[in-house]
């Protein structure tokens, strides 16, 4: 059971702990999150770090837990400098554009993130998960 009161919020959502390891990330306004689970659970399966989807309904999206500060956080901590942190942002749009696209795309549509700047990943485990959840 998510916890009555969410531990970090977005512009959109809030987000729940749902123990250790998931987190339950529920939109305001009652978005159907079918669509944007479907991204990210194609994404997973090609590799690309996403937190894995456990269940999608509604406005409810719980996911992995990813642990660790923003890119943004680490870079005002000064634990990653700004040439590394921006190697790795467009690391991740090209991983991002190198994935395969969904099945029934229209002629070989991609996915594209609108999204990515220092505030959304999280680096956690020598990875960097573009951030759809916060840590």
């Amino acid at each position: 059971m998510a916890a009555s009161t969410p531990f970090a919020a977005g512009r959109d959502a809030d987000v729940y702990g749902l123990g250790a390891d998931r987190v339950l990330r529920r939109y305001r306004d009652g978005t159907d999150v079918t669509v944007e689970a479907g991204f990210m659970t194609h994404l997973h399966a090609a590799g690309f770090p996403v937190p894995q989807v456990h269940h999608a309904a509604g406005a409810d999206l719980v996911m992995r837990r990813v642990p660790g500060p923003t890119m943004l956080q680490a870079l005002v901590a000064r634990t990653i400098e700004i040439g590394p942190a921006a190697r790795i942002l467009a690391g991740l749009h090209r991983r991002l554009h190198a994935v395969a696209p969904l099945p029934g795309a229209v002629g070989g549509e991609r996915i594209l993130h609108l999204d990515r700047w220092p505030p959304r990943p999280v680096s956690c485990c020598a990875a960097t998960y573009p951030r759809p959840v916060t840590r």
